[in-house]
């Protein structure tokens, strides 16, 4: 079965656009971290709200944001619906 991991920005004054789009055949689900689909960090603007989509035959989404403390960057989990991080 193929997947497809998407991100984009979240702003809900605009069309959601994609910045990123990646299609895996014959992927395998992502359930844990050995399994894990890497999205390359560069395409995140730190301190931006992004939607990520796993679509197969069922669509999951997750909001995240990149945070950078002490030259470390963490993920920080956003409630959906939210456009700004903290």
């Amino acid at each position: 079965s193929s997947i497809v991991i998407s991100t984009g920005k979240v702003d809900h004054t605009k069309e959601f656009q994609s910045n990123y789009e990646q299609l895996y055949k014959n992927g395998v689900l992502p359930i844990n971290e050995k399994s894990c689909t890497k999205v390359p960090i560069d395409i995140f603007e730190k301190n931006v709200v992004y939607e990520i989509t796993l679509e197969t035959n069922k669509i999951y989404h997750r909001s995240i944001c990149l945070l950078e403390s002490n030259g470390r960057i963490d993920i920080k989990y956003i409630d959906p619906g939210k456009t700004i991080c903290e």
